[in-house]
């Protein structure tokens, strides 16, 4: 039987936790993901749909832009996505090859989960992290895995990661790599942090200040 509470299959609407981002894949490969749901006048939509912003995914495809995955281009985070108080963000780009310019980063408040975000974005060259907290992060794992193309990440001056969370010597990970990842995160107090050119099929590092 389907019942309410703690544990159950039904969700009471007065006590939903769940919070939702809208979001609209655009015919000329735009992914707009917001609060609201995007302006369409005169453009062709591929795919449309709410997204959990909350959930845990562990898995590829869950989101409602999936099957166009390939058909990605460029990822517009709105401003009023900053209307939400925590996001997490696994899987959600997963295999985009096509993906090579994402903006609006710094409209996600309380991000905590970061796994496979960016995984196999191989035309993905540099990614803007400036304005986006850290603080409330406990998961990156392969964040960036395979991101074969991926020379610069900027982040803020201030910007940590805590000591010990989950995946943090696996942020980057070579493309066809085989047993333990054995470099992770460098420390570096620069503005802006690089991720080194690597020969072909080598991993990076991600240049940041881990908290004590």
């Amino acid at each position: 039987m389907l019942k309410l509470g703690t544990g159950d299959v039904l969700t009471d609407p007065e006590s939903d936790i769940r919070t939702w981002l809208d979001a609209t894949l655009f015919a000329d490969g735009e992914l707009k993901i917001g609060f609201a749901k995007a302006d369409a006048a005169g453009r062709e939509v591929l795919a449309a749909g709410k997204l959990c912003s909350n959930a845990k995914y562990n898995a590829i495809q869950t989101t409602p832009w999936a099957s166009f995955d390939k058909s990605v281009k460029a990822v517009t985070i709105a401003a009023d996505a900053s209307r939400l108080a925590n996001v997490n963000l696994n899987y959600w780009f997963y295999g985009y090859s096509a993906l090579a310019s994402v903006s609006g980063m710094a409209n996600l408040r309380g991000v905590a989960r970061m796994d496979h975000t960016f995984n196999s974005c191989s035309a993905l060259a540099e990614l803007d992290l400036r304005g986006m907290s850290s603080a409330a992060l406990a998961s990156m794992a392969y964040t960036f895995g395979a991101c074969t193309s991926l020379a610069k990440i900027l982040v803020d001056a201030d910007w940590e990661l805590l000591k010990g969370m989950h995946g943090l010597v696996h942020v980057l990970q070579p493309q066809g790599h085989r047993g333990r990842q054995r470099h992770g995160l460098r420390l570096q107090a620069d503005d802006v942090r690089d991720v080194p050119n690597r020969p072909r099929g080598a991993g990076g590092i991600l240049h940041c200040r881990v908290a004590a």
